[in-house]
C-alpha cells in the first residue's frame, strides 16, 4: 500500500503502471508491478482454501517449505532480468504470459469476493464486510490497470483506487478467521472449479499467442472474468439444488463407519481404555481437533479430573505419550475458572465479547492457552453425568453443526457404557 500511495505523487517519473502488452514490451520493468500485484490474492486465496494448521512438532518442516517458497519467489522475480538479457528471443512470449496472467490477478479477486459474499449469505450475515469490499475495489482497479484504454479513467485514479482497496484488505484482514469458518464444501468446491477455469485460460491465450503469434484483443479478458463469475454461478445453483442431499448421505455414512469401528473394538476388546482410545482416534481424524480428551466426574467431591487413560494402555498399542502431566495442568487452569464444563464456542472472541469475560479469569485462561474453539460433550449413562468428551482447536476456529453434535454425542454415549460396564 506504502508502494502504491509513493507512486501516486511520482507517476511521471516511473510511469509503469498500465500493464498492457504495449506498455510491458516498451518497458520491462512493468513485470514487476505484476509480481507485486498478484502477492495479495494468491496470499489471501491460500489462507482461505489452502490453510495449513501450524503444528508445533512440525515447525522445521514448515520452516523448510517456506524457504523453498522463498526461493521460488526469488526465482520469479529475477526471472524477467535472465530473459531480458540471455534470451531475448523468449522475451515476447514471456510478454504474452505476463499480459495474460495479468487478467488471473483480476479474476481471482472478483472469484474471491463471490465466494466470500455467499458464504456470508449461508452463514446469514450481511454480503459485505471490509475484506470483501477490499477485495471488489482491487478488482475493479485492476481492470484499470489492464488496458485504461477501454475505460475513460487516467493512471492516477486507478492508483489512487488501488490504494483505497488495499486499505480495506488491511482492515479486513482480523476478519479473515470468521470468514474461513464461514466456507462450505460448496464454496471450496467453486474455488477450486474456478481455479481449474483460469488455468486452462492461461494455457490455452498463452499457446494460441506464442505458436500462432495472434495478441488477443484486450477485450478477451474481461469477456473471461464475465464468464468466471457466470461459472461460479452456475456452479452455486446446482449445488445448492443438490449438494445438501448428497453431503448429509455423505457424512452420515461417514459417521455410521465410525461408529461401526467403536462397536467392532467394543465386541473384540476388553481392556476400557484401548477403546476409549479408538474413539478419541474416530473423531481426531473426522474433526482434526489439536486437542481431544476426555474428563470424568467426581459425585464425592463434585470435581472433574483429567482421564490420563493413556498410561494404562498396553506399550504394543500406543506408542509413549509425552507432555501428559503437562496438559493434566491446562486442563486444571480450565476446571478452575469455569463453574460447568458445559462449554461450547467457535470463536473465543465472540465469546468473550457476548458473556463480558474480557479481564475475567475465564477469558485471562483462554487467551493464555490459545484456545479458539472449543466443544464439550456430556458423557452420561442412565440419566447420571460421569464426565465430558472435549474438542480444543489452537491453530484455526472450527464451527460445528447439529449433526457434528448429534455425532458426538453418540460417542460419548458410548464412552459412558464403557466406564459403567468394562
Amino acid at each position: 500500500m506504502i508502494f502504491k500511495t509513493v507512486h501516486i505523487f511520482t507517476i511521471p517519473y516511473f510511469p509503469y503502471g498500465n500493464l498492457s502488452f504495449a506498455n510491458i514490451e516498451k518497458n520491462p520493468t512493468a513485470v514487476y508491478l505484476f509480481i507485486g500485484n498478484i502477492i495479495i490474492p494468491l496470499a489471501i486465496y491460500y489462507s482461505l482454501i489452502f490453510k495449513t494448521s501450524f503444528v508445533a512438532d512440525k515447525n522445521i518442516f514448515r520452516l523448510k517449505v517456506l524457504n523453498v517458497y522463498f526461493y521460488i519467489f526469488l526465482t520469479l522475480a529475477l526471472f524477467p532480468l535472465i530473459i531480458y538479457y540471455l534470451l531475448p528471443n523468449l522475451l515476447h512470449y514471456f510478454y504474452i504470459v505476463t499480459h495474460t496472467l495479468e487478467y488471473i490477478n483480476t479474476a481471482l479477486y472478483f472469484m474471491l469476493a463471490s465466494i466470500l459474499i455467499s458464504a456470508r449469505f449461508g452463514a446469514k450475515e450481511p454480503p459485505l464486510n471490509k475484506l470483501v469490499v477490499g477485495l471488489l475495489i482491487l478488482g475493479i482497479t485492476g481492470l484499470f490497470y489492464i488496458n485504461p484504454m477501454l475505460l475513460p479513467i487516467k493512471e492516477i485514479f486507478a492508483h489512487v483506487f488501488n490504494s483505497l482497496g488495499l486499505l480495506f484488505i488491511l482492515l479486513g484482514l482480523s476478519e479473515l478467521p470468521d470468514l474461513e469458518s464461514a466456507l462450505r464444501i460448496k464454496d471450496k468446491l467453486a474455488a477450486n472449479l474456478s481455479l481449474l477455469l483460469i488455468c486452462f485460460y492461461v494455457v490455452f491465450i498463452s499457446l494460441i499467442s506464442a505458436s500462432l503469434k495472434v495478441i488477443f484483443p484486450q477485450y478477451s479478458g474481461y469477456i473471461f472474468i464475465a464468464a468466471l463469475l457466470f461459472f461460479q454461478l452456475l456452479v452455486y445453483v446446482f449445488s445448492t439444488i443438490s449438494w445438501n442431499k448428497v453431503v448429509k448421505v455423505y457424512v452420515s455414512a461417514e459417521h455410521d463407519q465410525s461408529l461401526l469401528r467403536v462397536y467392532d473394538s467394543m465386541r473384540r476388546v476388553s481392556n476400557p481404555h484401548i477403546i476409549k482410545n479408538t474413539i478419541i482416534n474416530e473423531i481426531n481424524k473426522e474433526y482434526k481437533p489439536d486437542k481431544c480428551f476426555i474428563v470424568i466426574y467426581n459425585p464425592e467431591n463434585n470435581s472433574f479430573e483429567y482421564d490420563n487413560y493413556y498410561e494404562h494402555l498396553p506399550s504394543k498399542t500406543l506408542s509413549k505419550i509425552d507432555g501428559l502431566e503437562k496438559e493434566k495442568a491446562k486442563f486444571e487452569e480450565i476446571r478452575k475458572v469455569f463453574n460447568s464444563l458445559e462449554i461450547k464456542f467457535s470463536n473465543v472472541d465472540e465469546y468473550i465479547r457476548s458473556y463480558s469475560l474480557d479481564g475475567a479469569p475465564i477469558g485471562k485462561v483462554l487467551k493464555d492457552l490459545n484456545i479458539k474453539s472449543m466443544y464439550s460433550t456430556e458423557i452420561n449413562y442412565e440419566g447420571k453425568l460421569l464426565g465430558y468428551l472435549i474438542l480444543q482447536y489452537n491453530n484455526e476456529y472450527k464451527k460445528l453443526d447439529t449433526e457434528d453434535f448429534s455425532f458426538l454425542e453418540k460417542l460419548a454415549k458410548q464412552i459412558g457404557v464403557i466406564i459403567k460396564t468394562k
